[in-house]
């Protein structure tokens, strides 16, 4: 059976590792065999498909150290023998293109998985930040001309890392990230309590599922919520994930006198489970990759109130989606309001959980993988 190699920063982050590996656990023809490169916490993420597979970890300590990993994955890739190497993120896809000049006849593939060099990224960015940011796009756009080809999972983040990075288009395929369809369904009749410290008994629940980053949308979020409660003042927010933007979440939400109202969950291994007892799942991002809890909120079929960034308008449209101006507070309080009005005469969900089966099922997704990974295999 043919091999691929997958080389990640560490399996411990986010969507992109998670969904590749749920990925190649559909394939039919090809083994996968995962590389994590730097030090995580060396257990398994819960509720994945990384334990199905061989992981390999090298365990690097530092931020960078691409010579020391380089040396370390020479014996690997020896041992290995791949037929195809395919990495993802800046770290791993800069070690896979020096791994490439050491192994020349093995086809590289990276993938663009976020909008890395998108304007509104530097617009938010100070002077310090946008010089090291720029830095990073000369070396990636430097060392590009390496790989054989580039999967992206959305036509906006082929777009923008095409422009950025002076890529011939045609060394692009857009492929989307894949879901079990089946996987999440609303339950039916009373909502279960899965919160022992929050009362959603008789309660408007609007779910955020994403990292805690400013680029994430969720202090538009937090600053819209007053003017729903005043209108319906039964409405919480559940704020499902985690990150480096927590502290400035609760500065507003105890500005703002939310407590009881607005809550942040952190982590969660009940993703599913929130999302079926939830009204409105609510999607406030400025730029993203293609955002997999948005599918995932389709797949649950709950209205969804998203920004109308490129992105998003890949996964959803008008037909299943209600679109706010991105950075708009008043336009989203004004959505959020038109589907809690009326949730009853809006049809998103159906045709967003129609849309999601016709282009997100896994498994037609595994299928194009092993199609494209074929055409450039080297006899």
């Amino acid at each position: 059976m043919k091999k691929v190699l997958y080389l990640l920063d560490t399996i411990q982050t986010g969507g992109a590792e998670k969904s590749l590996a749920l990925i190649a656990s559909y394939f039919e023809e090809y083994e996968a065999v995962f590389v994590q490169i730097y030090k995580g916490d060396n257990t398994i993420p819960p509720n994945t498909t990384f334990e199905n597979f061989k992981i390999v970890k090298l365990n690097i300590i530092g931020k960078y150290n691409f010579n020391e990993a380089v040396k370390a994955l020479i014996p690997i890739f020896k041992k290995e023998r791949p037929t195809i190497i395919h990495s993802a993120l800046f770290r791993a896809d800069i070690i896979s293109r020096k791994m490439k000049r050491i192994f020349p006849q093995i086809p590289l593939i990276n993938s663009f998985v976020n909008n890395s060099y998108a304007k509104v990224r530097y617009e938010k960015l100070d002077f310090e930040h946008k010089v090291k940011l720029k830095l990073i796009e000369w070396y990636d756009r430097w060392t590009a001309n390496r790989v054989d080809l580039f999967f992206s999972n959305s036509h906006t983040i082929s777009q923008s890392n095409i422009k950025a990075l002076k890529i011939n288009p045609e060394k692009v395929k857009v492929v989307f990230r894949g879901r079990i369809i089946d996987d999440i369904k609303l339950q039916s009749g009373k909502k279960k309590i899965f919160l022992d410290e929050i009362n959603l008994h008789n309660r408007n629940i609007l779910i955020n599922v994403s990292r805690l980053l400013d680029r994430k949308g969720q202090l538009d979020l937090i600053n819209a919520m007053p003017g729903i409660i005043k209108k319906f003042p039964n409405s919480i927010l559940l704020i499902v994930g985690e990150g480096n933007y927590r502290k400035r979440l609760e500065k507003a939400i105890r500005e703002l006198n939310l407590k009881g109202y607005v809550f942040l969950l952190g982590y969660r291994k009940d993703i599913n489970e929130l999302l079926s007892i939830s009204n409105v799942f609510v999607f406030p991002s400025y730029y993203e990759g293609l955002p997999g809890a948005l599918i995932e909120a389709m797949i649950a079929g709950i209205p969804i109130v998203c920004s109308d960034i490129p992105e998003n308008k890949e996964c959803v449209n008008e037909e299943s989606a209600v679109f706010f101006k991105s950075g708009n507070i008043h336009d989203l309080e004004k959505k959020l309001k038109l589907i809690l009005d009326a949730p009853e005469e809006t049809l998103v969900n159906i045709a967003a959980q129609r849309q999601a089966r016709e282009k997100f099922d896994v498994r037609k997704i595994a299928a194009e993988y092993e199609n494209i990974y074929k055409s450039l295999y080297i006899k």
